[in-house]
Parts: structure tokens; C-alpha cells; sequence
């Protein structure tokens, strides 16, 4: 390898396979290092941040009533139906169709989350399929401590001037081939907070900057302003909500909906470890909203909407969720609390 050029390959380790990737690769390597540097995030802080635990979780008591529960169900399924999808694309045997499967994965991925967002804020008679709203209320729920440190992280702040929370040591510069220790990961998750934020803002001033009755002016000629001042991002920044986990994973759907998936299709990326991020990303996330979705609902109603699932989804995931995880540590806190009404 010492003859062969530096800018024609470069080293990188992804799955546990030590592959080369030519530098034409390097943008869908660095975009997909952000996502295995989420689920590497999960990973670690996982066994030490159930949400049973948060304060949040144990203040969580939503009205329901048959409306609600009828919509929960109805978005619980559409969440289920597209990550098993998702999943199947994993378990083919074919590299050459992993590869090829991104212009599904991508969105299915994102949309799997969306619909057990949507789930989530059912509990709370929010019924809309506005991801703008729905963004609004997640970054809200991230603010208030509703999700775990493995997810409850955020970037706040004006144009070239974020801010990242609840992420140590975030000023480390992230590796461009592949993901060397902790704090890489974490670089990365922070790189991908402000590299999103950053395309938010410039979109959203796109938007304010194309309309007439909102468009930020010159004083003098009254005409709509090029160059932008600190003060004038601070405008735009300060419309923006924080910017989260449920921001990042959008950047799959704008990617496919964008046509720029084609730069991945043409990548030396190891696709089958990519797709094995995105599985688990899915898989917790769905998770922490089903922990609340179990309160909301109750654990025999659970129960029953698990048993009536099409055969497909018998036995998968979602029971296994529920079985190995939620039920556990939900009859857990009830058997502590039972003790503490008792003395």
C-alpha cells in the first residue's frame, strides 16, 4: 500500500472489516460515521439511563380516552410495519442489495420514527402529521429531560455560534475515515448537531428571505438584505427550535427526497454496517416512546394490541421489547412504589 496515492485511498473500519475507501467516498463515510456515532452514543449510556428513572417518565399521565387510544394504535402500527421493512433489508443475503436498498432505507428508517413520534403525541390529543410541529414538541420533550442522556442532547444558538448540551468535551474535531474512541464519537454526534442546525438556518432564512412581508430589509433602500450581519442570524436563529436527535435522522429523508443518495450508491462504504446503525437507532428509539406509550395505555391493553398484530408481526421486535425490556422494568418501579405506599 505505500506506492498507492493518498487522495486515490485511505484506511477505514467500519463493522469490524478493515476496507480501503477512495477519497470520493469521504463525504458518505464522514455522513455515515454520524450515524453509527448515535447508535455507538446508545450503546454505551444505554444500561445506565432507563426511563423509568426520569423525572419526566414518572410525571407522565395523559388523559386518554378512545380517540387517543384508536390513534396510538393506528400510528403504533404504521411505526412497526416500516421498521420490520427496514429490517428485512438487513437480513438479505446479497451485499450488492444492501447497497442498493438505500433509496428505501433511508426514508423508511425515518418515517418508522416519525409514526411512533406521531404515536408518542397521540397521549397528548396532538394528532397532526405537520413535521414542523412535530419537531417543535420533540425538541420541547428533549429540552424538558423526557428522553435519556444516550438521546436527550441538543444544539441551541445563533449561526456560527452553536451551542451543544448535555454532550461532554464537544470541541474535539471528529476523524474524517472512521470512529477511534469515545470522544470521536461524540465529536461526531456534536458535528452532525451543528452541520444540521446549520442547514435549518440557511433553509429557514431562504424561506423568511423569499417572502416580501417577512424578508429582513436594507434601511436605506428597503430592499431585501444579501449579506447577513450576527444580528441579523440572530433573527433567524431565534425562530428555530433546538435542534435534536429527531433532526438528524431527518437528514435521511431530505437525502433521499434531495437525489444526493446517489453519492452514497457510489461509495466504498460498508453499507452492511451502516444499515445495522440505522436498525438500532430505530430500535431504541421506538423503544423509549413505547416505555411511555405502556404507561399511557396500560399494560394488559399493551398486551392485547401486541396479540392482535398481523402474523407477520407476531413475535418480532415489538414483543421483545416489551417482554425483555418495558414490562420488566415497568413491573419493577410499580413493585418499589407498592413498597413505598405500604411504609
Amino acid at each position: 500500500m505505500e506506492n498507492v496515492e493518498r487522495n486515490s485511498v485511505i484506511k477505514t473500519y467500519q463493522g469490524g472489516k478493515l476496507t480501503m475507501m477512495d477519497s470520493s467516498s469521504i463525504p458518505a463515510q464522514v455522513f455515515f460515521n454520524h450515524f453509527e456515532a448515535i447508535y455507538r452514543h446508545i450503546e454505551k449510556e444505554i444500561e445506565m439511563n432507563q426511563v423509568t428513572s426520569l423525572l419526566s417518565w414518572k410525571k407522565f399521565r395523559p388523559f386518554m380516552n378512545d380517540n387517543r387510544v384508536n390513534y396510538i394504535k393506528a400510528m403504533l402500527l404504521n411505526a412497526w410495519n416500516t421498521e420490520f421493512s427496514l429490517r428485512g433489508v438487513a437480513k438479505a443475503p446479497e451485499s450488492q442489495f444492501i447497497n442498493h436498498s438505500l433509496h428505501w432505507t433511508f426514508p423508511q428508517a425515518y418515517f418508522s420514527i416519525f409514526y411512533s413520534t406521531r404515536a408518542l403525541m397521540g397521549t397528548q390529543g396532538i394528532y397532526t402529521a405537520d413535521e414542523s410541529v412535530l419537531a417543535k414538541r420533540m425538541a420541547n420533550w428533549i429540552e424538558k429531560g423526557f428522553y435519556p442522556a444516550s438521546l436527550g442532547y441538543y444544539s441551541s444558538g445563533n449561526y456560527n455560534d452553536f451551542k451543544i448540551h448535555r454532550l461532554p468535551k464537544t470541541d474535539i474535531q471528529p476523524s474524517v475515515d472512521y470512529l477511534k474512541d469515545e470522544e470521536d464519537v461524540v465529536s461526531h454526534v456534536a458535528q452532525f448537531l451543528k452541520t444540521t442546525r446549520t442547514l435549518k438556518a440557511k433553509k429557514l432564512r431562504e424561506v423568511i428571505q423569499s417572502n416580501e412581508d417577512t424578508a429582513l430589509k436594507n434601511k436605506k433602500t428597503g430592499d431585501p438584505i444579501l449579506k447577513f450581519s450576527k444580528q441579523d442570524w440572530e433573527q433567524i436563529t431565534s425562530q428555530l427550535p433546538v435542534t435534536t436527535v429527531f433532526d438528524l435522522l431527518g437528514r435521511l429523508k431530505y437525502s433521499e427526497s434531495n437525489r444526493e443518495i446517489e453519492r452514497y450508491l457510489n461509495a466504498n462504504i460498508a453499507f452492511d454496517a451502516f444499515h445495522e446503525s440505522l436498525i438500532g437507532i430505530v430500535y431504541y428509539i421506538n423503544l423509549v416512546h413505547e416505555i411511555y406509550l405502556v404507561k399511557a395505555l396500560g399494560i394488559e391493553a399493551y398486551k392485547n394490541l401486541l396479540n392482535e398484530l398481523p402474523v407477520y408481526l407476531q413475535n418480532g421486535f415489538a414483543h421483545e421489547r416489551f417482554n425483555q425490556i418495558i414490562k420488566p422494568q415497568l413491573l419493577t418501579k410499580a413493585y418499589h412504589n407498592k413498597k413505598q405506599w405500604a411504609a
